[in-house]
C-alpha cells in the first residue's frame, strides 16, 4: 500500500463518521492477515446476498492441507463500523459484555457461513469441493483508541477489564471455530508502510 493511500484509509479509520462500507475496499490489501495458514493465491469479494441477507466480504484462498493438497477455502467475514464499540459494562464494574453491534456481527456471521456451505452455487462458483471448507473468518470493528470500552477512558485500567471478557469470549466461544476479532487500527497497524515490521 502506498502512503498516500494508507493515509486515505487511515482517516477513514478515525473519522467521527461511520465509514465501514468505505473503510472495506482497502481491506483486500490485508488479506495475508485476514486468511489463517498460508494460502498461495486469495481473492476478495465485497458482497454475497444469500437467503439472510447481505455478508460484507468473503475471502477465498487456495490452501495447502494436511494432506499436501491445495483446496479452495471461503472464509467469511463481517466488517462493522471502526465508530463502533467493542465491549461495555454489563452492569457492573467488574465484568464487560459485548456490544450489540458485536453480537449482530456475530450473528450475521454464523447466519451467513451456514448458508453458504449448504449452498451448491456458491460452491462450484468458487471451486469449494468440500462444504467444510467454507469457514468464519472474523469480525472487523472499533478501534484500540477510543471504541473499545463504551463508557471509559482509554488510558483508564478499567481497559484491561474489557481486554479479560473478550479473551474469555475468544476461548470458550471463538476458538473452536477460529473466529478472530480484529480492530481497526490493528489493521492500520499491519498496513502501516512506515513500520512494515510491527504490522506483521
Amino acid at each position: 500500500m502506498q502512503p498516500e493511500e494508507y493515509q486515505a484509509f487511515h482517516d477513514l479509520v478515525m473519522a467521527q463518521e461511520r465509514t465501514e462500507v468505505q473503510c472495506a475496499r482497502y481491506l483486500h490489501h490485508a488479506r495475508e492477515l485476514l486468511v489463517p495458514g498460508s494460502s498461495t493465491n486469495s481473492r476478495i469479494f465485497l458482497e454475497n446476498f444469500n437467503m439472510y441477507g447481505r455478508s460484507d466480504f468473503f475471502i477465498v484462498a487456495k490452501l495447502l492441507t494436511e494432506r499436501r493438497e491445495e483446496e479452495n477455502f471461503a472464509f467469511f467475514y463481517e466488517a462493522k463500523a471502526p465508530q463502533l464499540y467493542v465491549m461495555e459494562f454489563d452492569g457492573t464494574s467488574r465484568r464487560c459484555v459485548p456490544t450489540y453491534d458485536l453480537m449482530q456481527a456475530e450473528n450475521q456471521l454464523i447466519h451467513y457461513t451456514s448458508e453458504a456451505s449448504g449452498n451448491a452455487e456458491f460452491l462450484a462458483q468458487h471451486g469449494i469441493v468440500d462444504a467444510k471448507n467454507v469457514k468464519p473468518g472474523g469480525i472487523i470493528i472499533g478501534r484500540r483508541s477510543d471504541r473499545y470500552l463504551r463508557g471509559d477512558d482509554p488510558e483508564n485500567s478499567s481497559v484491561r477489564l474489557a481486554t479479560r471478557s473478550l479473551k474469555l469470549r475468544e476461548e470458550y466461544f471463538y476458538k473452536s471455530t477460529n473466529i478472530k476479532v480484529f480492530l481497526w487500527d490493528r489493521i492500520l497497524d499491519y498496513l502501516n508502510p512506515e513500520n512494515p515490521i510491527v504490522g506483521r
